[in-house]
This record gives structure tokens, sequence and C-alpha cells, in this order.
């Protein structure tokens, strides 16, 4: 089984910086709110949220109200 471990943060463009220009990740997928991350072997992903969609689930919505980690 695989699991994506997801983060909220309010600092998408900080975080998104630092795994890739010090930690070599790459990006596999971004838009305005969310980054899926790569490690530099593509062997492992993280992502990365800054609020939740407008289309997102009741149960998503409150664990981006509490700045919880996500799965995806």
């Amino acid at each position: 089984m695989k699991l994506n471990a997801g983060i909220v943060t309010s600092k998408l463009v900080e975080t998104k910086k630092f795994y890739t220009e010090i930690l070599d990740f790459g990006v596999t997928f971004e838009n305005e709110f969310y980054i899926l991350l790569h490690t530099p072997n593509k062997e492992a992903e993280i992502s990365f949220t800054s609020k939740p969609p407008k289309s997102t689930t009741i149960v998503s919505t409150t664990i981006y109200r509490t700045g919880n980690v996500f799965d995806n």
C-alpha cells in the first residue's frame, strides 16, 4: 500500500522553494493551492496545500480548518 501524505501550510511558496532547492525534490503537479513533490529518485511523494478547493468534502474541510496532516 502506498500512502501519499500531505501537509497544510500557509507558506506554500516557501515550502516549495525549500523542498526543491535544498532537498532537490521535483514537482510532480502544482496549482494555486496544491503542490505534489517527489523525492529525487521518484520513490516517494509528499503534498502541500494552502487552502481547500471549493469542491472539498465536509470531512476534508474539517481537516483543513484544524491544520492537520491529510492524506490523498
